[in-house]
């Protein structure tokens, strides 16, 4: 008998995390489209010139992947937050550089990067 009642309470265990996780998938996946329209939605605002494809995004995307795996991981992605962090920061300096083409900013840009490591690691 006691099988038997510890079994029912571990498929119950599992019907609500496999209904957690899908809560989070469809967090997951809005997240992405809000970034994708702020992206959409910046691009048509500020046009900027040259710009056929912003590039940076293959670094910024990334980070941002990162940050959403952390968040829906818990704690067991927080060694995600650093590289989130850094992908997320350079992306986002690259992509203001590209957008204004003053790539001379990285003559004091370059601290920030240890300033993102060291915010994802109080993340």
């Amino acid at each position: 008998m006691y099988c038997q009642g510890q079994g029912r309470g571990q498929g119950q265990g599992q019907e609500q995390a496999s209904q957690r996780r899908e809560g989070h998938n469809g967090m997951v996946g809005g997240a992405i489209m809000v970034a994708l329209g702020i992206v959409f939605l910046s691009q048509h605002l500020f046009s900027f010139a040259g710009l056929g494809f912003p590039w940076p995004l293959f670094i910024l995307g990334p980070g941002l992947l990162l940050f959403g795996l952390m968040i829906v991981g818990g704690r067991g992605a927080s060694g995600l937050a650093v590289p989130a962090s850094i992908l997320t920061a350079l992306g986002l300096l690259f992509f203001f550089q590209s957008a204004f083409d003053y790539f001379e900013s990285w003559a004091y840009a370059w601290a920030l990067m240890p300033t993102a490591g060291g915010v994802g690691t109080a993340l």
